[in-house]
């Protein structure tokens, strides 16, 4: 729905799911060559010698960018050669586990790192306020944080009023990364905790993450069998059809 701007997406690695999103091919780029070619010894070299991400630095230059927007705190950072060589206002998109005291990245010392992006950026964009807040006591300008709820398309998802079906049961619907944030482990136990009054109940999970062995183990333990059912990933249109 962009109609002043223009956007053009690049990645760092290969582009994929494009089915799923509405940008042209010709507006997405993979700015790291294939490994061990000469375009990436050369990139590499540029890379750790000077700082410079000279394949996205061409590509931006040729498209004639205004403005640059990264997804993750880390990116952010990545981007900043690229804000200093080209002179652009740089937007960089929080989502939860950037907002970590410490995160494992490659070759980042983070807590410095997460510095240097609140010191030079010009506006960070987070998803509420508990995570406003973190960017702030972590040091960032109050002034440059924002709160940009993720949009849906709320038409596809109408809302009506749900019953239990005619035999009486009720279907609880979980979905998510299965990360000890989300609180699968706690739904689980409420799940339980209920079946022992209410056996007119089915959870259904969908997802997958680190915790699935913690989750599975839990669910044998207690014989969860009978009313959960582990659904793994879906994609976007069966996820909405449950």
């Amino acid at each position: 729905h962009f109609r002043r701007t223009h956007p053009i997406f690049l990645s760092w690695g290969p582009i994929i799911n494009t089915d799923s999103f509405p940008f042209p091919l010709s507006d997405c780029y993979t700015v790291r060559a294939k490994r061990y070619t000469l375009r990436w010894f050369w990139a590499e070299a540029w890379r750790k010698l000077a700082g410079r991400l000279v394949l996205a630095e061409s590509i931006l230059r040729g498209r004639k960018a205004r403005l640059i927007h990264a997804h993750y705190g880390p990116v952010g950072w990545w981007a900043l050669p690229l804000k200093r060589r080209l002179l652009l206002p740089l937007v960089t998109n929080f989502y939860g586990y950037d907002v970590a005291p410490e995160i494992e990245e490659e070759g980042l010392d983070w807590p410095q790192r997460r510095q240097e992006l609140f010191g030079e950026g010009d506006l960070f964009l987070v998803e509420g306020p508990f995570m406003q807040r973190r960017l702030i006591d972590f040091g960032c300008p109050p002034e440059k944080v924002q709160i940009q709820h993720i949009a849906i398309k709320v038409q596809e998802m109408p809302f009506r009023p749900r019953k239990p079906s005619t035999d009486g049961k009720v279907v609880i619907l979980f979905a998510g990364r299965f990360y000890e944030k989300k609180g699968l482990l706690y739904a689980l136990q409420a799940v339980r905790d209920v079946w022992r009054s209410r056996r007119n109940i089915e959870f259904r999970i969908i997802g997958d993450g680190p915790l699935m062995p913690k989750v599975q183990a839990f669910v044998k333990e207690h014989q969860m069998e009978p009313y959960v059912r582990l659904l793994g990933f879906l994609n976007h249109k069966d996820y909405l059809q449950e």
